[in-house]
């Protein structure tokens, strides 16, 4: 069944109107017609079963028949990605929106290529936001993940606290495997926490991986392969999934 974003806002009293862009593809592309049943996320932790009660190019409507069950992972993953050039940044917001990531942060480290420029942040921030709502619609998710930034890496490490777990991949680490991290994240009682900082094209300053290390943050080998800097975002949060998933 489609699945369609709508914000909290735009339910009330059992009923949603889907936004104009939402609307003019319901109606346009997918054809749907009055009667029709749908499902709805609200983009935060809610999904819901809908009947369609009016149905034009600028404003599709309905009422909500019940909530459908919304699956969360049992952690919070916070991804600190390092903005690559070109749109790279949009694929890594949409594979990670589909493996569960609960917030991105995009981070400017000193060997960035890619930069976003200070009066493009609204707009790309904008961008990626509408690359995870696609992305949770995709995939059937309930939320979208929170997203963030850019932050320069010492803004990062302000942010290291004991109560969370901290990692950084970096291919000078040969001894700590991102495995036996992992296996080690205390559980026990609420959703632990765990941030993963991937660096850009050139890889972090060996002096960013040094402040970070005095901050509690722990360097983990990815194996014997260099990998990209999209490619090790997403090996992460995959390995994540995997190891504390459902």
């Amino acid at each position: 069944m489609p699945h369609f974003f709508v914000s909290p806002q735009r339910i009330i009293d059992g009923v949603f109107v889907l936004d104009p862009e939402e609307s003019a593809h319901l109606a346009r592309v997918l054809r749907k017609q009055v009667g029709d049943e749908i499902r709805l996320f609200d983009g935060v932790d809610r999904s819901y079963r809908g009947v369609l009660t009016g149905v034009t190019p600028g404003k599709v409507e309905g009422k909500i028949l019940g909530e459908a069950s919304a699956v969360l992972p049992p952690y919070f993953l916070r991804l600190y990605q390092a903005v690559p050039k070109g749109d790279t940044f949009e694929w890594i917001v949409e594979k990670a929106t589909e493996l569960g990531v609960s917030e991105i942060v995009a981070l400017h480290a000193q060997r960035n290529v890619g930069r976003v420029p200070a009066d493009r942040v609204a707009a790309k921030r904008a961008r990626w936001e509408k690359v995870a709502r696609a992305a949770s619609a995709q995939c059937g998710r309930a939320d979208t993940p929170l997203l963030s930034g850019p932050l320069d890496f010492d803004a990062v490490l302000a942010r290291v606290g004991p109560s969370e777990t901290w990692i950084i991949p970096w291919e000078g680490e040969s001894q700590k495997s991102l495995k036996s991290i992992l296996s080690a994240v205390d559980r026990a009682g609420r959703p632990p926490v765990v941030n993963v900082m991937i660096g850009p094209e050139g890889g972090f300053d060996p002096g960013e991986v040094g402040r970070a290390c005095d901050r509690g943050v722990i360097p983990v080998t990815l194996g014997p392969r260099i990998l990209r800097t999209e490619t090790a975002g997403v090996f992460v949060v995959s390995s994540l999934l995997y190891e504390l998933g459902l």
